[in-house]
């Protein structure tokens, strides 16, 4: 009997630990936890990298992804000329184009896709994904030239609404 109470003994005192090694243990898995957040992040940094790297190398091919995802958007309510790419403005100042009733109801954030060889001119909203307003587009003349839209649209836009 004395050999198996020994016995006993012994093996229990094998699942003691004392406090130096349960120290070790923590310091184990904090060290572990630590080494896979290192890795997440690093491998978070990366991506990211990347992704940014691709937009600095080629913002043109990434705003014509922008333009053909909107046009595509569109294209969802209205058919589009197919033989014209539009101009593309977005309304950033709603309150100053109030007094045309074309932007009567445009909100800050709003597309406006002008058609000059079609003479149409679309209001989208893309939080909405709703065309708000279609008018065919008047565009000046300026002496002998017909047809000339400027390429940036600074103030006003003249829509007939009629």
């Amino acid at each position: 009997m004395k050999n198996v109470k020994e016995i006993s003994n012994s093996e229990s005192s094998g699942m003691d630990f004392s406090p130096k090694e349960v120290k070790n243990k923590k310091n184990k898995i904090v060290l572990v936890v630590l080494l896979i957040l290192v890795v997440i992040f690093g491998a978070l940094t990366f991506y990211y990298y990347k992704k940014f790297s691709e937009l600095n190398k080629d913002p043109l091919g990434v705003a014509e992804q922008e333009v053909n995802k909107l046009l595509e958007r569109v294209s969802e309510h209205i058919v589009l000329p197919s033989d014209e790419r539009p101009n593309i403005a977005t309304v950033n100042n709603p309150e100053s184009l109030k007094n045309q009733p074309f932007f009567a109801n445009a909100k800050n954030g709003d597309v406006v896709l002008l058609y000059p060889n079609s003479r149409k001119a679309i209001l989208y909203d893309p939080v909405l994904n709703k065309i708000l307003e279609v008018a065919p587009l008047i565009l000046p003349t300026v002496g002998t030239e017909t047809n000339v839209i400027p390429s940036k649209i600074e103030t006003e836009l003249i829509v007939d609404t009629e």
